[in-house]
């Protein structure tokens, strides 16, 4: 509507002369009834043409609205798939924390490295898996953890399931959880013992 009285007004001077003196602008043989008759009869196509589009841009308004968000949740959900295709199969194990440290999504890599399942590590404290001769300095990478003091590249020495002592580079940094108000901590291992 905003449009039409935009239109109306920018051409209100060339239709009013139009309409009072149209002789000037028909050539032709017809009467001054006829012509303003013309007249009437093309601003009336000019405004239910104008109105038909606003009417067209009104009724398809939901329906682009709805073909954008469709297609904005497709993206996003192929995001999602390709992120966490690329967090469960990263050679680099990593591992999600909760607020005290305990594991949970433990990525393919993780379980490889500690010879486990994923129901043996799942909530199980990282910091347990700590050597006995590293705890110090576990329980003090444990309270930056807390302290929601990211640290990158601290070694350590991580034990497995079956035994083995591993050399690592252990960093964990603080994230927002993606479902949630609570941040969490994403760690990753870089096994250096070789």
């Amino acid at each position: 509507i905003s449009i039409l009285i935009i239109v109306f007004s920018l051409s209100r001077d060339s239709i009013v002369a139009v309409f009072t003196n149209p002789q000037k602008y028909f050539v032709g043989n017809l009467s001054l009834a006829d012509m303003q008759l013309n007249v009437v009869f093309v601003l009336v196509v000019i405004i239910i043409v104008l109105l038909s589009y606003i009417f067209y841009l009104l009724l398809t308004l939901n329906t682009r609205a709805e073909i954008q968000v469709r297609q904005a949740t497709k993206s996003l959900t192929l995001s999602k798939e390709q992120f966490e295709w690329l967090y469960e199969n990263a050679p680099v194990p990593y591992i999600l924390l909760d607020k005290d440290a305990s594991v949970s999504q433990p990525n393919k890599s993780t379980l490889r490295f500690f010879e486990v399942v994923s129901e043996e590590i799942t909530d199980k404290n990282l910091f347990s898996f700590v050597y006995s001769e590293d705890e110090n300095e576990a329980e003090k990478l444990l309270q930056y953890y807390k302290s929601n003091i990211s640290f990158s590249r601290k070694e350590l020495r991580m034990i497995t399931k079956s035994g083995v002592v591993k050399t690592v580079l252990l960093s964990i940094f603080e994230m927002q959880n993606p479902g949630g108000s609570k941040n969490v901590g994403l760690a990753m291992i870089f096994d250096i013992t070789e």
